[in-house]
């Protein structure tokens, strides 16, 4: 969900403060220093199952590009 960085849960009502902000990207490289090695599973938290081929490859691909660029800030 690397196109939410810095955003909100917009899709889990549920939480207990669906205003609560997400990690930012100032948080990355320090988890990265500490050790984490961290992934996504889309750009938009999509279920990928449902999307065609191109649709799943632009999510990972964009996705992959912006947690790379953050965690070398």
């Amino acid at each position: 969900m690397a196109s939410s960085i810095g955003g909100k849960a917009t899709w889990a009502p549920e939480m207990p403060d669906e205003d609560t902000f997400l990690f930012d990207e100032n948080d990355i490289p320090h988890w990265i220093s500490d050790g984490m090695t961290i992934g996504s599973h889309s750009l938009d938290h999509i279920n990928l199952a449902e999307q065609d081929l191109v649709t799943c490859e632009r999510q990972g691909r964009e996705s992959k590009v912006i947690l790379e660029k953050t965690g070398r800030s």
